[in-house]
């Protein structure tokens, strides 16, 4: 292991980037980073339900840069990487059992997002040494233990088959433009600051968590698979020794010199926590499909460069687990397991907001759980407007959100999946989905291209996401191309003469015609009737939209929204309205709409 004394020499000073840095393993890094000296950048997208957690940086948050950024974010990394002189690439999708799931997302982000950095690296600053925190499971079935670097690589999941094609981006970076890039694959890492809200990943974290609620462990099968257990100070060693002795252009594996069992692991859990139980089960049909065997690295190769080798045994480094998780329990799980909304929404805002208040705090939560109670009457409203049975319906929602849309669409027997553009939506989506016991899919898009073919689904639903786009009318074009012919697209948005101020605060007609706002755009550059892109498309504005799309008939019916009221001021307001032949409902709040697809395409 590298010297104290070199460390500090070769850190002292540097400009180090660490993305996943409010991670597990990217937050040890950064805090080591801070006692060498290094002037220290951590960005973390700090999705909900992955392991981003700004606790985890609480003890040097005064002492390094945070920026909540994503890796997939182009112009986000091209500023970042600028002048660094180590950058610590740890930030991924981190579950294999979940990537067959979320395909597209994992592929976003642990490809595509890998490619945004080394793509920066090499316009911006091609002279940084770029490290690539890889796993184990790029190898797949194990052939020969102890493995090496040179074992053949077959992985058995969509996680490993991604990992492997960012390793080969790196390599090629290294080859074709010369980028001074290591590659480090990871075996089963744990200690203190693992996420332990859930189990579909970190293990050894779960399992510690079980064990110290006096729960049971399930193990599949004997137990008896061999496995690596790195323990977390021994995995910042190792990268430190990298980033200042690796070769270029190579690949290292980590590991340590002690077998253990997987049933060993459970039991040394169970003997330090002192609480909980194990029990075996046969494996689940096709389950062992993912299974590897029995793996345990060869470090030959890191040794011989750095001098690196683990140092921490296993009954050690779980009695520092244990220690850690006593005292900061309540940073790290949420109470018995709860995935239900509230809880989930008040993750969410803690780790987007930290410093909002608790009243703000109380009131996001409540909105939420509110749009989420209103779902089941949207699908009432749905089936009962179009006479269909939701039973067996092949639905997709447009724009998401947290899920509780499409799961209240599941309930009644719809085939649903959901798309949105902001990931840890996603992730929440998914968690609603699971807590409630459908199955509902989600995945992640660009905002532009539905990832379907044409005819795909029997309805489409866009709830309040009309009014977000840069472009209505290729946003219809879409959702009404992955409909069947004579199937369905819901539609509803806001009617408002004056809008919300969380979308725009300017006066707005429902009669101002579009050719009008195209001439502002060109005087001012942009809407000046949207902050952020938001537009606002009224009953007639939709209208002229459709007039353009040529796959939808012209049949439609306006409601207004429950709740709205009709006083007598409306009233007269409607019928002095009507003597001018104008329509009292273009000037109703919200308004929802029913097209149905009569021309296939």
């Amino acid at each position: 292991m590298m010297g104290q004394m070199t460390s500090e020499r070769k850190f002292k000073g540097k400009k180090v980037l660490i993305t996943g840095g409010a991670g597990f393993i990217g937050s040890s890094l950064a805090e080591a980073l801070v006692t060498l000296g290094a002037d220290v950048t951590v960005v973390d997208a700090l999705l909900p339900l992955y392991g981003g957690n700004l606790f985890n940086l609480e003890p040097v948050k005064d002492k390094i840069t945070f920026i909540q950024g994503d890796i997939r974010d182009r112009e986000s990394m091209l500023k970042l990487v600028k002048d660094q002189n180590y950058i610590f690439d740890l930030a991924a999708q981190v579950s294999y059992l979940d990537s067959k799931d979320i395909p597209f997302v994992d592929l976003d982000i642990n490809c595509r997002g890998h490619l945004n950095v080394l793509e920066a690296v090499r316009q911006i600053n091609p002279k940084a040494r770029v490290l690539f925190a890889s796993s184990r499971l790029v190898y797949g079935k194990i052939l020969t233990v102890p493995v090496m670097e040179d074992h053949p690589t077959n992985p058995l999941s969509i996680y490993g088959i991604h990992k492997l094609t960012a390793e080969k981006y790196y390599r090629y970076y290294h080859d074709t433009f010369g980028l001074d890039t290591l590659i480090v694959r990871i075996p089963n890492p744990y200690g203190p600051r693992q996420q332990m809200k859930h189990n579909k990943y970190s293990i050894m974290g779960w399992f510690l968590r079980q064990a110290m609620e006096g729960k049971t462990i399930t193990i599949f099968g004997d137990g008896e698979q061999e496995r690596d257990y790195l323990y977390i100070d021994d995995i910042v060693d190792a990268f430190l020794a990298l980033a200042v002795k690796g070769q270029a252009g190579e690949v290292y594996n980590l590991g340590t010199r002690e077998r253990v069992t997987f049933v060993r692991m459970v039991d040394e859990i169970l003997a330090v926590a002192g609480t909980g139980r194990k029990n075996h089960i046969p494996w689940p049909a096709n389950y062992e499909k993912n299974e590897t065997g029995d793996y345990v690295a060869d470090t030959g190769k890191i040794e011989a460069v750095t001098g690196w080798e683990a140092k921490i045994g296993l009954h050690e480094g779980i009695g520092k687990m244990v220690d850690y998780y006593r005292r900061y329990q309540s940073h790290y799980w949420l109470p018995s397991g709860d995935f239900s909304l509230p809880s989930i929404a008040r993750e969410y805002i803690k780790q987007r907001f930290p410093r909002a208040s608790q009243a703000e705090h109380d009131k996001y939560v409540k909105d939420w759980v509110s749009k989420v109670e209103k779902s089941n009457g949207v699908a009432d409203d749905f089936a009962k407007r179009t006479g269909t049975n939701l039973i067996g319906q092949r639905i997709l929602e447009a724009g998401c959100g947290n899920g509780g849309m499409a799961v209240a669409f599941a309930q009644a027997g719809a085939k649903m999946v959901g798309v949105e553009i902001e990931p840890e939506l996603v992730e929440i989506a998914r968690a609603q989905a699971f807590t409630n016991g459908v199955e509902a899919k989600f995945e992640y898009y660009d905002g532009e291209h539905l990832p379907f073919d044409d005819g795909s689904f029997d309805a489409t639903l866009s709830v309040s996401v009309l009014e977000h786009v840069t472009d209505p009318v290729n946003y219809l074009t879409e959702l009404l191309r992955v409909v069947k012919s004579g199937g369905y697209l819901y539609l509803a948005f806001p009617n408002r003469l004056w809008p919300q101020e969380t979308h725009t605060r300017l006066f707005f007609v429902s009669w101002l015609p579009l050719s009008w706002i195209d001439r502002m755009v060109q005087w001012f550059g942009r809407n000046p009737l949207a902050d952020n892109n938001l537009h606002f498309y009224t009953y007639w504005s939709l209208k002229r939209m459709l007039k353009q799309i040529k796959i939808a008939d012209r049949r439609w019916e306006i409601v207004a929204e429950e709740g709205v009221s009709h006083n007598l001021l409306k009233n007269i307001v409607k019928k002095i309205l009507g003597w001018f032949g104008l329509s009292y409902k273009t000037f109703l709040p919200h308004v929802s709409v029913i097209l149905k697809k009569s021309v296939s395409l």
